[in-house]
């Protein structure tokens, strides 16, 4: 009986050392997120130094990832920094300064990047799906592949952007500059359209469909038709003109 009582106290207090073990590590862990959060510059004179330790630890960048959603840097003056690969998801970068950053790959889904200048930034294949991105700044910027799905560019400074293969469905590009940008092989089925110039735009093989225009859309020399490419102009699709002509003709009859 002895014996037996022994056995179950060694064990509870295994246990207990278990579950304190356990406690540790999340609380490691959690000090380990905020320390990586911590490390971010927050200032221009930091960032030489952390673009330096991001070259010399690049194998460990997924785990430096860790524990930076919802990172706040608004306001911030951090041109060129090394932002690659990061998840930065919910990030607040609200108004800072991030001209020449590199931000390939980088996570960024609901952020608030509003007013963020990113001129001539790398983002190449960076997610920034339902971003708060009102008045960014992208222009010149290289960014092919860039995903900016259900944004609104409003105010939005586009020119000569690199947006080759760029993934812009359902957002709203009313407002933003496009003068020069190049959207060659973009997509922006159901974007919203309407007033946009897009005159001096790149728009070779652009997927259009479902996306809308207005009569003050502007259309690139010898674009053809939007309607043919599945846009609906002031509400109208090629279906439903052709519906009406067909009933139109049928009306007056031979």
């Amino acid at each position: 009986m002895l014996v037996t009582l022994l056995v179950v106290a060694l064990t509870a207090c295994r246990g207990g050392d278990s579950g304190a073990s356990a406690t540790e590590s999340h609380l490691d862990a959690a000090r380990g997120d905020s320390a990586r959060a911590g490390a971010v510059p927050e200032r221009p004179d930091q960032v030489a130094a952390w673009n330096a330790m991001r070259r010399d630890q690049s194998e460990g960048r997924p785990e430096l990832g860790m524990g930076l959603r919802g990172l706040d840097r608004a306001g911030a003056e951090l041109a060129g920094l090394d932002l690659s690969g990061l998840d930065l998801r919910e990030a607040v970068f609200k108004g800072a300064k991030l001209d020449g950053a590199d931000l390939r790959s980088t996570r960024l889904d609901k952020a608030d990047l509003r007013g963020v200048s990113l001129a001539e930034a790398q983002l190449d294949d960076a997610v920034l799906d339902h971003a708060q991105t009102s008045d960014i700044d992208l222009h010149d910027a290289r960014a092919q592949g860039l995903s900016l799905r259900w944004v609104g560019l409003d105010g939005a400074d586009l020119r000569r952007a690199d947006l080759r293969r760029a993934d812009l469905r359902g957002a709203s590009v009313v407002g933003a500059q496009l003068e020069g940008a190049d959207l060659r092989g973009a997509d922006l089925r159901g974007a919203d359209l309407r007033g946009v110039d897009l005159s001096e735009v790149k728009v070779e093989k652009v997927d259009l469909r479902g996306a809308k225009a207005s009569a003050a859309t502007q259309w690139p020399v010898g674009f053809g038709s939007p309607l043919a490419l599945g846009v609906a102009v002031d509400g109208v699709t090629a279906s439903q003109l052709a519906l009406e002509r067909e009933q139109l003709g049928t009306a007056t009859g031979p």
